[in-house]
């Protein structure tokens, strides 16, 4: 069954177009949020009522003159104030970038089962409904449950990495919920637990596994196919795991914080040496701003957990889970050879449309390997000697050399993948001689 899957933290969907004060004061979601979960947050804002109450009481009078040698000028640390500023966006760009990088890299990886779907559909065919012959209708459960274990591996193993870039370990609660949703077997899950490398690798290597059982015969002709998408997958893994393991460094990560420090503790102090209470005002605001850029950088750097900005994976797997589910279910439908499929075929063959797919020869996109045409079909000898011909010119006295029949291409290709036509000067045939 489909189980039941656990809640996870979505990332805030929000209208850009709302009013500017309901935006602005916002609680829920915000960095401001973040900031009073701080204990730092706490403390400074203490040393500033501190400061403020001992000044406003005559109990602190280093402001009062500039001889003092508490006084603080505002103009010297105006540089630090202005090295932080670029230290703490620098970082949260970083943050933001490696960010969208893992963004990427996960949408990528959970594509990767929407293909999975579509090769075990091709190469693992069930037969049709209607066949006449009752001998392939035999193996259907066979089929049909080595696709479900695939697909079913497939997604667990996505499960399992993702578990483990969480907390470096796959929980008990974990692996109950992988149970819970039919995703792993009670056998399993006690195997895994006891094989010491990483349980999301031999999951997918047990998925390639049924493939290569379920292809018999033709598994040297199909396994590639599954091959080169868990190859995919795993080097998704490790992508977002290399990521993951490569943070700023921590000099960097350091070096700002020690100038977080220094800056908030002199604003806890300097503003506080104000008889005007706007003076406080300013100082949360400045404090929220700076430390909730940092907390905010800091929980865009890791994207899986349980962050308000981080990625809702349960909800993004069990989608595709299900799109993969119906897909493989899904009755078959011979959509290819259904008679309708031909009727009035030839009365659609007009010279428009013959020229609309004819093969320009002469168009350079059609040179990559990925391209429907071979090299003979893009310069026939007699195309190079009808070039040859156009640039010398008609010659006096000279024998002309004979025509080579030019080569007509359509559709059809021949057994050994090159494109067959025919011949010139013949006339496309009618739909009655049509082979």
């Amino acid at each position: 069954g489909w189980g039941s899957a656990a809640p996870s933290p979505m990332v805030f969907e929000y209208d850009p177009n709302r009013n500017l004060f309901y935006t602005a004061f916002t609680y829920t979601h915000t960095v401001v949020e973040l900031c009073f979960q701080k204990l730092e947050f706490w403390a400074l804002l203490f040393v500033h009522i501190c400061a403020a109450t001992a000044y406003k009481t005559g109990h602190l009078t280093a402001q009062s003159s500039k001889h003092n040698i508490f006084y603080l000028p505002w103009d010297l640390p105006g540089i630090l104030v202005s090295l932080t500023s670029f230290f703490i966006v620098f970082y949260t760009n970083h943050c933001f970038a490696r960010y969208l990088h893992l963004y990427d890299l996960t949408r990528d990886l959970l594509a990767k089962l929407v293909e999975a779907a579509q090769e075990l559909r091709f190469r693992m065919p069930i037969p049709f409904p209607e066949a006449e012959d009752k001998s392939k209708m035999e193996d259907e459960a066979k089929v049909k449950g080595a696709r479900r274990a695939i697909m079913r591996y497939m997604v667990a193993s996505i499960y399992l990495f993702f578990f483990f870039m969480s907390s470096n370990k796959v929980s008990e609660s974990e692996y109950q919920q992988l149970i819970n949703q039919g995703l792993l077997h009670v056998e399993e899950k006690v195997w895994l637990e006891q094989f010491k490398g990483h349980a999301h690798s031999m999951v997918l290597d047990w998925a390639l596994q049924v493939a290569g059982e379920a292809l018999g015969a033709n598994r040297n002709r199909h396994i590639r196919a599954f091959s080169q998408i868990a190859n995919h997958i795993r080097k998704e893994q490790v992508q977002i795991e290399d990521a993951i393991n490569m943070p700023m460094p921590f000099q960097y990560f350091h070096i700002m914080n020690l100038m977080l420090t220094i800056n908030f503790t002199l604003w806890a102090y300097g503003m506080g040496m104000y008889w005007s209470y706007i003076a406080s005002v300013i100082f949360v605001f400045s404090l929220l701003i700076f430390l909730g850029m940092k907390e905010l950088s800091a929980a865009l750097s890791d994207p899986f957990g349980d962050d308000v900005v981080d990625f809702p994976l349960n909800d993004w797997i069990m989608a595709y889970w299900k799109d993969c589910h119906h897909f493989l279910e899904a009755d078959v439908l011979d959509v290819v050879n259904r008679p309708e499929n031909f009727e009035g075929a030839a009365e659609l063959w007009t010279p428009e449309v013959a020229n609309l797919i004819d093969v320009d020869c002469d168009d350079s996109s059609s040179e990559g390997e990925d391209s429907i045409y071979s090299k003979e079909d893009e310069q026939t000898p007699f195309m190079a000697q009808q070039q040859v011909e156009a640039s010398l010119g008609p010659s006096n006295g000279a024998r002309s050399a004979p025509k080579a029949k030019p080569r007509m291409y359509s559709l059809r290709r021949g057994r050994n993948g090159s494109r067959q036509g025919p011949e010139a000067g013949q006339e496309a045939p009618d739909s009655e001689s049509d082979e």
